[in-house]
């Protein structure tokens, strides 16, 4: 079976202009058999999350299979940092595709990345390879 690519893309208050060079380069990979999946991991206390979720959505279009946007709220005793807003969206999709979808985990491949980071339209690809 082909893997299911999902590409945690970590933000808080990014400029749109970074994170759609950044969700660009995700949705224009080759060379795989399942167009990849895009997580916006936001925090709750960035007030622009939703417009900037919504369009980087619009931007995608058909050429990602799917876009979620997951929010972190800080807690008690936890500390600010990419660490725990990546934590709230590796968890949420694990929570939706495998215990929701009933996906096997094994045919699922995770990539993080930061909000500036640009990957060659083969990276995918050769993470599949």
């Amino acid at each position: 079976p082909a893997l299911t690519h999902v590409v945690v893309v970590v933000e808080y208050k990014e400029p749109v202009e970074v994170l759609a060079r950044t969700v660009e380069t995700i949705a224009r990979q080759a060379g795989i058999a399942v167009r990849p999946m895009v997580v916006l991991a936001t925090e709750a206390r960035d007030e622009g999350r939703f417009d900037t979720s919504e369009a980087l959505k619009r931007q995608c279009g058909s050429r990602i299979s799917r876009f979620m946007m997951t929010e972190h709220t800080l807690q008690e005793g936890e500390t600010v940092g990419k660490h725990s807003n990546e934590n709230v969206a590796v968890r949420e999709v694990y929570r939706q595709l495998v215990e929701e979808a009933g996906m096997d985990p094994f045919e699922i491949m995770m990539t993080v990345v930061d909000a500036d980071s640009l990957l060659s339209t083969s990276y995918l690809a050769h993470v599949e390879a």
